[in-house]
């Protein structure tokens, strides 16, 4: 990734942690496809403080053991669908305190359950507030890397719209 890119990605999270202080409001994530890479990415922006933490449940059993998602709900849709990562937003929000529980699941790379409807690059996010959630799945291509990182604009963004919405 070029320098150019890198520091268009640093704004997009230092803007939407700028707008988290201006609101009063904290995130947590629940990652599996990104592995912790939505946290790191906020741990070093400019107001990382607005950052409580996270999961990495890459593993289905962290999904089922720790943010009690139902075996057969991964059985039946996979362990990267809409109700599994629904599931581990709601999970998430019962072990960390935020305002945003922002769960993620995917597919950067072959193999997992790519299909021809859920191809490599699928990515879907659950944001989580007080109860209501906002649930978006997009097909994003590339590498892994270049995947991630518009995993991470595309959430920023959501985020920085929800906030902005909100407080019309």
């Amino acid at each position: 990734m070029g320098t150019h890119q890198k520091d268009q990605i640093q704004k997009i999270v230092d803007d939407c942690s700028q707008l988290l202080v201006k609101r009063r409001k904290r995130i947590a994530f629940a990652e599996s496809a990104t592995a912790g890479y939505l946290m790191a990415a906020f741990a070093c922006a400019e107001h990382s403080d607005v950052l409580s933490g996270g999961v990495v449940c890459y593993d289905a059993a962290i999904k089922t053991n720790l943010l009690s998602v139902s075996p057969s709900m991964i059985d039946q849709f996979t362990a990267e669908s809409i109700p599994v990562t629904e599931a581990i937003a709601a999970g998430l929000a019962n072990l960390i305190s935020a305002d945003y529980h922002i769960g993620v699941t995917g597919l950067l790379k072959p193999g997992g359950s790519e299909t021809d409807e859920k191809p490599v690059g699928t990515i879907y996010t659950s944001i989580l507030e007080k109860g209501e959630k906002l649930t978006n799945k997009t097909v994003f291509s590339g590498t892994p890397e270049q995947i991630r990182d518009q995993c991470l604009e595309n959430i920023c963004m959501l985020l920085i719209e929800k906030m902005t919405l909100s407080n019309l």
